[in-house]
Parts: C-alpha cells; sequence; structure tokens
C-alpha cells in the first residue's frame, strides 16, 4: 500500500473539519501566503538572470 502525504490544503482542511481552535488554520495560511512570497521572488530572481535584456 502507497502511503499518501497531504499538503498544507489538506492540512487546513482537517483543522476546519475537526478542531474547534482556529489557530492551526491561521498558521497553515500563513505558510502558504510566506510560501508564495518566497517562489515569487525566486522566480523573479531567476528570470532576471535568465533574461537580462528584461530589466
Amino acid at each position: 500500500m502507497r502511503l499518501r502525504r497531504a499538503g498544507l490544503g489538506q492540512l487546513m482542511l482537517i483543522f476546519y473539519q475537526y478542531e474547534v481552535d482556529p489557530n492551526p488554520i491561521v498558521v497553515c495560511m500563513t505558510a502558504v501566503g510566506v510560501s508564495g512570497l518566497a517562489l515569487d521572488f525566486i522566480l523573479r530572481r531567476l528570470g532576471v538572470l535568465a533574461m537580462p535584456w528584461r530589466r
């Protein structure tokens, strides 16, 4: 049997369904936001390095 790993979205859904405390959901939402900002920053820097004429 193959093990499935849940992502942050699945984790937020589980917290929403089974927890009364909203704090874990807020932590997951913050983690998603920080991950998005970091990925945006990295991809913008890679774009500048890969295409220097588009500065």
